[in-house]
C-alpha cells in the first residue's frame, strides 16, 4: 500500500515540528520532503530562524505570578471581611440599616466583578 503524502499534509505538520513535539518519523518525514520542496525548506528555515531570535521568558514569570494573586486573592479576602462587619453594623440601625446595607452590597458586586477581571484576566 503506497501512501501519497502531499504539501498539505507537510505543511500541517510543520508547526508540530518547529515546537519540537513531532515524533522521529513525522520529522524524518517533514525533513525528506524539504530536500525536494524548497518552499516548505525556506519556511523550516525562517520558522527556525524565528525560533532562535524569540527572547526567552523570565525564569521567575511563574513566580511573580503566583505571588501576585496571592496578594489578589488576600485583598479580596479583607475587603469581603470588611464588607461583612461593616454590613452587621448597619444592619444595628433598623430599617435604615437594612437600605444602606443593600445599597453597599450593591456597589461590592458591581466592583467584586472589576475585581475578578483584573484577576483573571
Amino acid at each position: 500500500m503506497q501512501v501519497n503524502i502531499t504539501r498539505e499534509i507537510i505543511l500541517d505538520l510543520v508547526p508540530v515540528y518547529l515546537a519540537g513535539d513531532a515524533s522521529p518519523d513525522s520529522k524524518k518525514l517533514v525533513e525528506e520532503f524539504a530536500r525536494t520542496d524548497t518552499q516548505v525548506a525556506s519556511i523550516l528555515a525562517v520558522g527556525e530562524l524565528e525560533l532562535e531570535t524569540q527572547t526567552p521568558e523570565p525564569q521567575d514569570l511563574e513566580m511573580e505570578t503566583l505571588i501576585h494573586t496571592r496578594r489578589r486573592v488576600s485583598h479580596q479576602a479583607w475587603r469581603l471581611a470588611l464588607a461583612i462587619i461593616c454590613t452587621v453594623l448597619i444592619a444595628s440601625l433598623g430599617w435604615l440599616g437594612t437600605f444602606l446595607a443593600i445599597i453597599f452590597w450593591a456597589f461590592y458586586f458591581i466592583n467584586r466583578n472589576k475585581l475578578r477581571e483584573l484577576l483573571f484576566r
